[in-house]
């Protein structure tokens, strides 16, 4: 009778430690929705009861593998809609949910282990030690799992690298599954060792294969951030090389200057007002080919405004120009 009692509780604990440790990763796994806890409480207690009762029904049926598949199609749904909605989170979710697959049949495998070794006769009682050997395998694969995204920066994913990303966990599940086929035929105790650590191999090979991506995907951020700093590099050599062409000029302007104002001088003493103002006009003209415009307190946009208006001018392109904040008083 403990044995039942101990079976069905350790039953309702696995299905309660797969969306534990799903949502566990969820949460560490770029997390973008923020609801309510009772949604959460809500829809992970539907999804536990939901699982518990239709494995049970299923695995009566000789149909455990529809059971595998609500898993699957809960894990997203959960993600999707309480968890985030970017593509590379997504995959991620996907991805995990593939290596604790692999972590729980590797406990199986364990367990058949023990079986064939010490030769347990108690059925009940090797159901119960699989499923407490499964719930370690889940929660020892979701340690590591958290661990890696904690180190992980999050970075855009295109369609070509989501499909890379993809193609191990896919080809290890396909050959998982031909593995246990051909297994299913004819099997010994040294083939049952063979398979757990073809299984172990597989999730640290999958483990590397994610540690491997993450190092190729900042390695790309990195570059997209070079670049960037090589354009805005080059905006500010160019804006000093022509502050230091225009300085060479003012020196010249600055000579001109002094003999303008002399001659305005003289032509005061003469009387002559219209040509001198004319002589202020050239004057101020002047003035205004030494100094850059300030269009706003930010340097780098200063810089990149003057840059793109003087090679408007320099192509004869009239611009008007006026930069300043915005009035959200209205909104």
């Amino acid at each position: 009778m403990l044995g039942i009692f101990l079976n069905l509780f350790l039953g309702i604990a696995e299905q309660s430690t797969i969306y534990l440790c799903v949502g566990l990763f969820m949460k560490n796994n770029d997390r973008q929705f923020f609801r309510k806890r009772f949604w959460y409480i809500f829809a992970f207690s539907l999804c536990i009861i939901g699982g518990f009762f239709l494995s049970v029904s299923l695995q009566n049926l000789g149909l455990p593998w529809l059971g595998l598949a609500f898993q699957l199609i809960s894990f997203m749904i959960l993600g999707r809609t309480l968890f985030h909605k970017r593509l590379q989170s997504l995959l991620l979710d996907l991805v995990f949910t593939g290596i604790l697959f692999l972590a729980v049949e590797a406990g199986i495998y364990v367990v058949n282990i023990i079986f064939y070794s010490v030769q347990i006769r108690d059925i009940l009682w090797l159901g119960n030690l699989t499923i407490g050997i499964k719930i370690l395998c889940m929660l020892l694969t979701t340690f590591f799992a958290v661990s890696w995204l904690k180190q992980l920066k999050t970075v855009r994913v295109r369609k070509r690298q989501a499909a890379a990303i993809l193609a191990l966990p896919l080809f290890t599940i396909f050959y998982f599954y031909s593995l246990i086929e051909m297994s299913s035929v004819y099997i010994q105790l040294k083939d049952i060792t063979l398979l757990l650590a073809n299984i172990i191999a597989l999730v640290l090979l999958n483990f590397y294969f994610l540690y491997l991506w993450r190092h190729f995907l900042y390695s790309r951020e990195l570059e997209k951030k070079l670049e960037l700093f090589q354009t805005q590099s080059s905006l500010q050599y160019r804006y000093y090389e022509q502050l230091e062409e225009k300085y060479k000029g003012s020196r010249k302007i600055i000579h001109d200057m002094k003999n303008h104002l002399s001659a305005i001088r003289q032509l005061y003493e003469k009387d002559a007002s219209p040509a001198g103002d004319q002589y202020m006009e050239d004057l101020y003209h002047m003035l205004n080919k030494i100094g850059e415009k300030f269009y706003s307190s930010n340097k780098m946009l200063n810089i990149i405004c003057n840059d793109k208006l003087s090679f408007a001018r320099q192509k004869g392109i009239a611009v008007t120009a006026e930069i300043g904040d915005v009035d959200l008083s209205e909104i």
